[in-house]
C-alpha cells in the first residue's frame, strides 16, 4: 500500500491516524479500501511536509467536523426551502372547496364510501400535487355531507380544506345555499341578542 510497511499501518491505525475499512476482529487483520489508499497518500504528503501524526490526526478530525456541519446545514436549507414551498401551497390552497360525487340511498348513506385516495385525486385535479399520505382521513366518508379534511403539506405546514360529498352538482350546490341561508339567520339571531342585552344594560 502505497510502499509503507505494514508496522507503520498498524501504528497509524492505532493512532486513528489512518483506519481501516474493515478490521477483522477474530484475526486482526486491517482490510484497506481505495479512500483508504488515497487516505494514506495524503499522510505520506503531509508527513513530507512537516506535519506531525497528532496535527494530521487533528486535521482530518476537523474536516469530518466541517463536513458534517456543511451536511447539516445543507438539510436545514433544504428542510427551510421545502416549507418555504410548502407554505406558498397552502396559501394558495386557502378556501379550497372539492366536491366528489357519489351515489347515495335516500338517507344520505353512500353506496360505498370516500377514501383518503378519492380525496387525493379530487386534490390534484385541483391542480395540487399530492400523495396519499398527506390526506389525513382515517376512517372513509359514508355519507352525504361537507367534511373539514386536513392536507399535511410539510411537518410544520398544513392546510384545512373542505370536501363536500353529493349525488350531484345540483345538488350540492342547494346544499350550499340551505347552508350559507342558516348560517345567515344564525348570525342574524346572534346580532339580534346581542343587540337587546346591550339595551337593557
Amino acid at each position: 500500500m502505497t510502499g509503507v510497511p505494514v508496522k507503520t499501518l498498524r501504528y497509524w491505525s492505532d493512532l486513528r491516524v489512518l483506519v481501516p475499512d474493515l478490521t477483522d476482529r477474530f484475526t486482526g487483520y486491517r482490510y484497506y479500501s481505495d479512500e483508504n489508499l488515497e487516505d494514506c497518500r495524503k499522510v505520506i504528503e503531509m508527513k513530507e511536509m512537516g506535519f506531525t501524526l497528532d496535527e494530521i490526526r487533528e486535521r482530518d478530525d476537523l474536516m469530518n467536523l466541517a463536513e458534517r456541519k456543511l451536511t447539516e446545514t445543507r438539510e436545514i436549507i433544504g428542510n427551510l426551502k421545502r416549507r418555504e414551498e410548502a407554505e406558498q401551497v397552502s396559501a394558495k390552497m386557502e378556501g379550497l372547496n372539492l366536491l366528489i360525487v357519489r351515489q347515495a340511498a335516500e338517507t344520505g348513506q353512500l353506496y360505498g364510501s370516500v377514501t383518503g385516495r378519492d380525496v387525493r385525486d379530487a386534490v390534484r385535479d385541483a391542480g395540487y400535487d399530492i400523495e396519499r399520505r398527506q390526506v389525513v382521513l382515517d376512517q372513509p366518508l359514508k355519507e352525504i355531507g361537507t367534511y373539514g379534511i386536513r392536507i399535511i403539506l410539510h411537518p410544520d405546514v398544513s392546510r384545512m380544506i373542505n370536501v363536500t360529498v353529493a349525488r350531484s352538482v345540483e345538488e350540492a350546490e342547494r346544499n350550499a345555499k340551505a347552508a350559507a341561508k342558516a348560517a345567515a339567520e344564525a348570525a342574524a339571531a346572534a346580532e339580534a341578542v346581542v343587540a337587546e342585552v346591550a339595551a337593557e344594560a
